[in-house]
């Protein structure tokens, strides 16, 4: 079981990290990305946009640190409920857009895209409940 959880924080903490450096780099880009999703007024999406890269960019070095892994796993489960509700309601309101998870790297949002979030959920809970 340790191998799976090893693999779980290196997966996660990987994800979020190149995720945050990616939107860190190129906040306009994400500013777009976000605004795009036609969900967020400006104002929000500004406080998102300088806050979330940011908190990912700890959280995926919080995970290596045996001290904050367990908040840290916690603040990414209630990240990625939120990347899946957001762009679910992008998919319903049928917006045509970069779903800005990963930068300049990433993909139009997608079923895919709320997949792969939930995959995520599970990896950080699972990284939670073994902490």
């Amino acid at each position: 079981m340790k191998i799976i959880e090893y693999l779980s924080l290196l997966i996660l903490g990987a994800v979020f990290l190149f995720s945050a450096i990616g939107k860190i780099l190129d906040p306009e880009l994400f500013f777009q990305d976000v605004l795009a999703y036609e969900i967020f007024p400006r104002t929000i999406a500004i406080a998102g946009v300088l806050f979330i890269p940011w908190l990912e960019f700890f959280c995926a070095i919080g995970l290596f640190i045996p001290y904050f892994r367990k908040e840290s796993a916690l603040i990414i489960s209630c990240l990625n409920i939120f990347f899946i509700i957001i762009i679910s309601i992008a998919l319903i309101k049928g917006v045509k857009s970069s779903c800005g998870c990963f930068g300049a790297f990433s993909e139009e949002i997608s079923f895919t895209a709320i997949l792969r979030d939930v995959l995520f959920l599970a990896l950080s809970l699972f990284v939670y409940l073994r902490s």
